[in-house]
């Protein structure tokens, strides 16, 4: 009998826990208005008749599947980002917050494609991204104020001109709105020993575009040094040190 009830309050306790992960995820549903609640199914012209084209952040296509991420902010602070998934115009799936998958389609969107070809560099650009505090990362990926990251050359026909193109598909949404802020990696750190030293140059040239560095009417080596400041206050000393050895200080 007494095997028996501890059995019994196994079961009772996997069926209460199963219970709260459900109401737990009921408890943050995500309103299309006051009323109707996001689901699986529903069809993307629908969903967009309730979200205004001004909050989405990435969108990317790979054949008949989509992704749309849309800053849900004013509607809930925790939520933030919701990545939307499509297939076929069907709604299959959505993940919040979920920074990786956010930066895959603002980099497809906002990298230049010769990175392709400098794949340390880009892993540097990922690596860094993912470093920044949230609010910071949500500032510098703002369509209506992206940073653009691209390449420059030193070797080859290149060193001497090149071009990139950025093209918005059809049904994309306003982009460089409120401005646009350029950020330009050396073709020579694909050769860097260290990736974290690539991440410490890029963590540096992202602190100067969230201290709104290139507004300032003039340039002076204090806007350097509270840029490297900055990278510390982070939490991200190693990448700054290794940045310093391998590259020099500014």
């Amino acid at each position: 009998m007494l095997r028996k009830s501890r059995f019994s309050v196994i079961i009772f306790s996997i069926v209460l826990f199963f219970c709260f992960c459900q109401t737990s995820y009921a408890a943050t549903p995500i309103y299309l208005n006051k009323r109707k609640v996001l689901k699986k199914g529903l069809a993307k012209e629908k969903i967009f008749r309730y979200f205004p084209q001004k909050i989405i952040r990435t969108l990317t296509h790979h054949d008949s599947q989509e992704q749309i991420t849309i800053d849900y902010r004013d509607a809930n602070a925790d939520v933030q980002l919701i990545t939307l998934i499509f297939e076929d115009n069907v709604l299959t799936d959505w993940i919040i917050n979920d920074r990786e998958l956010i930066i895959q389609s603002y980099l497809e969107e906002f990298a230049g494609p010769d990175f392709k070809a400098y794949p340390n560099i880009y892993n540097a650009i990922v690596g860094a991204l993912k470093k920044l505090p949230w609010d910071v990362f949500l500032k510098v990926t703002d369509r209506a104020h992206p940073v653009i990251f691209t390449e420059y050359h030193t070797s080859g026909m290149s060193r001497i001109a090149n071009s990139s193109e950025y093209l918005n598909e059809e049904g994309s949404p306003p982009a460089f709105t409120k401005g646009i802020y350029i950020l330009k990696l050396s073709s020579e750190l694909e050769a860097a020993a260290e990736q974290l030293a690539v991440e410490g140059i890029i963590l540096h040239e992202l602190a100067h575009r969230a201290l709104d560095h290139l507004q300032q009417e003039e340039y002076t080596r204090e806007l350097e040094r509270e840029a490297n400041h900055v990278i510390m206050d982070w939490g991200y000393k190693e990448e700054f040190e290794k940045a310093k050895k391998y590259f020099g200080s500014q």
